[in-house]
């Protein structure tokens, strides 16, 4: 996005036709002149989609795995595909249309260093805050039914290690230490997710009813912060599921279970 921003800026700006006195036009084709941009949008715009699904996803099937380790709900091959298809479906509704939205250009001569114009978008344009507000609403849902099902596999944690007090010592410190993890991955992905989706989300509403803060340098300043927080979990979520959460993990806290399946069922 970077590398777009300079090469466009520098070698290609008669495009944005700035005229002295009437500044620049709405430009509605600049994605055709403007394939890098393009491109680096829709990146970024699925980078703050994608690792909402995955994590739905990841949660859905540890859910499966540990709580209801014998449902038929469980993913197979087919399933996965079907639901990513429906997802990727989703996530290209809003990406596509973000990515070749009518572009505002407000005079890129007066920048003389790194200038944003591939995310110069007019945030009042009705393209824009559909879409927005489309993105903005699956995250939420998204994110909420995540941390829906891991507060579930945590409960089915301590329900189990309370039965097994009596049975072995030793397995009620291993299940113990089983909710302390989910408890710490739980805590960290909801913060990530709060993070990631809130800020953005309160800059939205305020460029909706057009707050005058943001007009100010500092809300020019608190909006890049927010926008660039949307991709917090694009960059954080890898790491966490790789440190914290592992089949080993899954094996421990479903292993009894499976061998008393009348017991604890």
């Amino acid at each position: 996005m970077a590398c777009a921003d300079r090469y466009y800026a520098n070698y290609h700006a008669h495009i944005f036709n700035c005229y002295l006195f009437n500044g620049c036009i709405n430009i509605t084709n600049i994605w055709v002149k403007d394939p890098a941009c393009t491109i680096a949008r829709y990146l970024a715009n699925m980078a703050v989609a994608l690792p909402a699904f995955i994590s739905l996803y990841i949660s859905f099937d540890r859910y499966t795995s540990i709580v209801k380790p014998y449902s038929s709900y469980r993913f197979t091959l087919f399933r996965v595909k079907l639901v990513m298809t429906i997802s990727w479906s989703l996530i290209l509704m809003s990406t596509i249309a973000t990515s070749t939205t009518a572009v505002s250009l407000y005079n890129p001569f007066t920048a003389k260093h790194f200038v944003h114009v591939c995310y110069f978008i007019d945030p009042y344009e009705s393209v824009h805050r559909t879409t927005a507000a489309y993105g903005f609403g699956i995250l939420i849902i998204v994110y909420l039914v995540t941390i829906t099902l891991y507060l579930a596999i945590i409960a089915q944690v301590r329900m189990v290690r309370h039965r097994v007090i009596h049975v072995s010592t030793n397995r009620n410190s291993n299940h113990r230490n089983i909710e302390s993890r989910l408890c710490i991955i739980t805590g960290i992905i909801a913060v990530m997710n709060l993070v990631s989706w809130l800020p953005g989300f309160l800059i939205y509403i305020a460029i909706r009813f057009k707050f005058a803060f943001l007009s100010t340098n500092s809300g020019h300043q608190i909006a890049t912060i927010g926008h660039f927080l949307l991709y917090v979990n694009s960059s954080l979520n890898p790491i966490c599921y790789m440190l914290l959460l592992s089949r080993r993990l899954e094996l421990k806290c479903c292993n009894l279970k499976r061998q008393y399946p009348a017991k604890y069922n």
